[in-house]
């Protein structure tokens, strides 16, 4: 992907994340009119937690529908998409920060997700997961416009999968626990993000170690 449209992608991301942060701030404030819109954790009247439902649907929509627009191969437009959805969630914990002042600490509990069950950790969790989509995300565009591919096999798709599995489940499994305000499960985490990087760095290695064979070869 040339690098004009990589730079649309980081505008447009960037741009969803402050449109993102912008709806919550209000959500918060209708949810908890007290607590100035910093209570994340505050449940969500039944007919407003329809809708948000179907906004964060409408959302991931959107980000693939923009992600299939970029790319040129599947391999590039699930780049996109990891760019896409990286930027955004960062932009989004940023603006919440300068408008709110929250989250007051990387260890504040957030809601991250509500399909198809409500997704709780600490905000470290979903800025790490953001930042390693944004940088694999960027990797893998650099890398199919400077050499024309991204060599993936099955083993590489299998351990980013398993890993992001793993990352899933350390954000659902405390909500169908009921401790969302409990101690995080931290250990899916480094095991999903270790797996996946193992598995990107392969699929890296390998990329640039057939790059540099001589033709022919």
């Amino acid at each position: 992907m040339a690098p004009a449209r990589t730079v649309l992608l980081l505008l447009l991301a960037s741009a969803f994340g402050v449109v993102e942060a912008a709806v919550v701030v209000g959500l918060r404030h209708i949810a908890d009119p007290t607590g100035a819109g910093q209570n994340a954790l505050v449940p969500l009247p039944p007919g407003l937690l329809r809708l948000e439902q179907v906004r964060e649907a409408a959302t991931l929509v959107l980000l693939v529908s923009a992600a299939g627009l970029a790319g040129s191969s599947r391999l590039a437009r699930a780049a996109a998409f990891l760019v896409l959805f990286g930027v955004w969630d960062l932009v989004y914990y940023l603006v919440l920060r300068l408008v709110l002042g929250w989250p007051a600490r990387l260890t504040d509990w957030d809601v991250l997700f509500l399909l198809p069950v409500p997704w709780y950790a600490p905000v470290y969790a979903p800025v790490v997961v953001a930042a390693t989509m944004l940088g694999c995300g960027l990797v893998v565009l650099h890398e199919i416009h400077s050499r024309g591919a991204f060599e993936v096999r099955a083993v590489h798709v299998a351990g980013v999968a398993a890993g992001a599995l793993a990352i899933l489940a350390s954000f659902i499994l405390p909500g169908l626990r009921a401790v969302e305000r409990d101690a995080y499960w931290l250990a899916p985490l480094v095991a999903g993000e270790v797996l996946g990087l193992v598995a990107f760095a392969g699929a890296w290695r390998r990329t640039r170690r057939i790059a540099g064979r001589p033709a022919g070869r």
